[in-house]
């Protein structure tokens, strides 16, 4: 019977002796790599099931590789070499219980959001990473997530007990429960003592005080409900520690106190936009000076200006209005470059009185960035990563101008 597993009776039971049932293998996995499904007798690995996932830890000295429950609903434990007789097993202990910490903590979470507002809760995830709660709700407000921890938070102080039990028929119609059990026999309530009855076959802590904090970190939205991101216990330690370096770090490099950060980020905003549009300002004065000063200075080639220039950090956006002012002349053609961190770019334009192809121009210099890109016969533009080829396209431009003009 599934009770029979031991984590079900002693969730903190790490370390037990047991014997070897079955050893199948060498299974191949996809990196070549054997592997053995072992069963044991008794055993108290957890398998991965109902969002949580599966222990790791030893069997004589040999890795856990997984935790999993085969198709007769037999515990396998994947190990990477064989094992046979009597063995000693050893349970990942720190996590095991970071994993019953957030366990318990979503199940706090998921009533205190029930009782508060009526949010059922209809998936949970479980990683090693973090834990994924999703309400069946269009919408949750700060003040509601607040209002959810500060309850949760509560039952987690008040250190009540965390009881685990079957139950038969009788005993189940005695449970007021939160969600109905999705098995028909071998029901397991988890009772978090005055707040939550609730069918689970997770690991679990004895008191609620072991989960130390419920902390939810992020509100999302999937498939049209709401996806929180919860953190509890060590993990909500973890986080805690690194923003808090995070915002220590940030306002020292502003020589602030951390909490005057926020207002400083929205003045240090305020005036980055300012200044932004100051220097967008700045820069299309001197773009226009600039593309007049050398509209004034081209030579005409059979009657038609040919521009080929280097615009230098300025990027695709200025190649562009740049070669744009330029060809809002008459009887003007254009090449120009620019680079920017990691990427060299090209604009081919010409005027819309002339019968040039700026796309085949510009096809024949793109080549020199090992780039592309695309256009119509008025303009062209793109870019590539050769950052050295920027000066060759520009001459492989001007002599394709060239030939066009004749």
């Amino acid at each position: 019977m599934a009770k029979d597993r031991l984590y079900y009776h002693d969730s903190k039971l790490c370390e037990f002796e047991a014997d070897v049932i079955s050893c199948e293998g060498p299974f191949e996995k996809e990196d070549g790599a054997g592997f053995w499904k072992v069963k044991l007798s008794p055993n108290a690995f957890y398998p991965e099931s109902g969002g949580q996932p599966s222990d790791r830890g030893k069997v004589d000295d040999v890795d856990v590789i997984d935790v999993i429950e085969d198709e007769q609903g037999e515990v396998v434990v994947i190990l990477g070499q064989e094992v046979a007789g009597k063995v000693s097993c050893l349970i990942d202990s720190a996590r095991r219980f970071d994993l019953m910490q957030q366990h318990t903590g979503q199940h706090i979470l998921s009533a205190a959001m029930e009782r508060l507002f009526g949010y059922e809760t209809i998936g949970f995830h479980l990683s090693e990473e973090y834990c994924t709660v999703d309400l069946d709700v269009d919408r949750l407000d700060e003040s509601q997530a607040d209002q959810a921890e500060d309850l949760a938070n509560s039952i987690v102080f008040l250190d009540v007990p965390v009881r685990a039990e079957f139950v038969d028929d009788a005993k189940l119609a005695s449970y007021e429960l939160r969600k109905v059990p999705k098995v028909d026999s071998d029901i397991r309530i988890v009772s978090v003592e005055g707040f939550d009855n609730c069918p689970c076959g997770g690991t679990h802590v004895s008191r609620t005080g072991e989960i130390g904090l419920v902390k939810i970190t992020r509100i999302d939205r999937a498939k049209g409900k709401v996806r929180i991101e919860v953190l509890c216990g060590g993990r909500a330690l973890a986080d805690y520690r690194r923003k808090n370096k995070q915002l220590a770090s940030a306002a020292t490099s502003l020589s602030i106190h951390p909490m005057e950060l926020e207002s400083q980020v929205g003045r240090i905003l305020s005036q980055l936009k300012e200044s932004k549009k100051s220097l967008q300002e700045a820069s299309t004065r001197l773009m226009e000076y600039d593309s007049a000063r050398i509209w004034d200075e081209a030579e005409r080639v059979s009657g038609v200006k040919v521009i080929v220039y280097d615009a230098g950090q300025g990027g695709m956006d200025f190649a562009k209005q740049f070669a744009l002012k330029l060809v809002s002349n008459p009887s003007t053609a254009a090449a120009i470059g620019a680079s920017g961190p990691d990427t060299a770019y090209l604009v081919v334009a010409r005027s819309q009185d002339l019968g040039l192809d700026a796309s085949a121009v510009f096809k024949a210099a793109i080549t020199s960035l090992e780039g592309k890109g695309g256009g119509n016969k008025a303009m062209a533009q793109g870019g590539g990563a050769k950052l050295g080829g920027l000066a060759a396209a520009l001459e492989e431009a001007k002599m394709a101008l060239l030939e066009q003009i004749g």
